[in-house]
């Protein structure tokens, strides 16, 4: 059974080019899900930083999608 991140991914592929998916979706993994709050595991703070500025937005409306729910974010 595919994971939440992995169902997110699905949406965020149709949302962003192949290339952004590539460089800033592929790399983070799914640590955890508990009580309503994802945690996600980035390859560093810079890309956690660049996340939450530029794809943060989208990242929460894939996970609503994929969910059905609101979903809280960590990294």
């Amino acid at each position: 059974m595919k994971n939440l991140w992995e169902q997110s991914l699905a949406f965020l592929k149709t949302e962003v080019n192949d290339q952004t998916f590539a460089a800033w979706f592929l790399p983070i993994k799914q640590h955890s899900m508990k009580d309503g709050t994802l945690t996600l595991t980035v390859p560093n703070k810079f890309f956690e930083n660049w996340i939450r500025e530029k794809y943060l937005d989208i990242l929460q409306s894939a996970l609503l999608k994929a969910s059905g729910e609101t979903v809280s974010v960590q990294f």
